[in-house]
């Protein structure tokens, strides 16, 4: 036996070599991390909704104050102008569902290309855009929207509490219908004759439109 090498015991072998972890084991810790998982899902899935039940009852008390009929419409729009944009969002979806668009569900709000809604209306298929401007709309915005409809072969629907210029005109392309203003407040007329003119025009919109 060469002079350098030393004897070796069955404690040594199992330093040198731990046990392995046993197959239950691996199947406990991972039966925890799903469960963990499934659990943060299920919170996560709580609070949106929740957050989402908070937005709808705020919009419809927006839309609730400005049907009373008490203020102008330079008031109502200001007003419009003021509300949480997530509201305003929702907002939007309510209005448009009573003139018979059947909205789609959506998990998220922001970060999707610039799309806050989508739906089924005459038969097509429609993408929507809100945005709570106080000043002019950025071009921009309303070129990467059309953009976006061309891309989804869909109608796109730009709904602004802002003041269009000429930039924003010529970015709308034949995919976009945009409702801002006057046009704006019409969506929230219950009068059956002029929710009826709402959708005459919402209608010949449409069929302008490329999709």
């Amino acid at each position: 036996m060469p002079l350098n090498a030393r004897m070796t015991s069955p404690r040594d072998d199992i330093a040198l070599y731990p046990a392995r972890m046993p197959w239950s084991a691996i199947a406990l810790l991972l039966l925890s991390l799903g469960f963990a998982l499934l659990v943060g899902w299920y919170v996560r899935g709580r609070r949106v909704r929740r957050a989402r039940r908070w937005r709808l009852r705020a919009a419809q008390r927006v839309i609730d104050r400005l049907e009373s009929g008490q203020w102008t419409a330079p008031q109502r729009l200001s007003y419009l102008r003021k509300v949480e944009p997530f509201v305003f969002e929702e907002l939007v979806g309510l209005l448009l569902s009573r003139l018979g668009f059947r909205m789609l569900p959506s998990s998220r709000y922001t970060g999707d290309g610039g799309i806050d809604g989508r739906a089924h209306w005459l038969g097509r298929f429609w993408l929507i855009q809100v945005k709570r401007y106080g000043r002019h709309i950025d071009w921009c915005d309303v070129e990467q929207f059309a953009h976006t409809c061309a891309v989804q072969h869909a109608i796109g629907l730009f709904v602004h509490t802002g003041r269009t210029g000429a930039a924003a005109y010529a970015a709308l392309s034949r995919h976009v219908i945009l409702v801002s203003g006057e046009r704006l407040l019409q969506l929230f007329e219950t009068d059956p004759e002029r929710q009826a003119a709402t959708i005459a025009w919402m209608r010949q919109q449409a069929q302008r439109t490329v999709a």
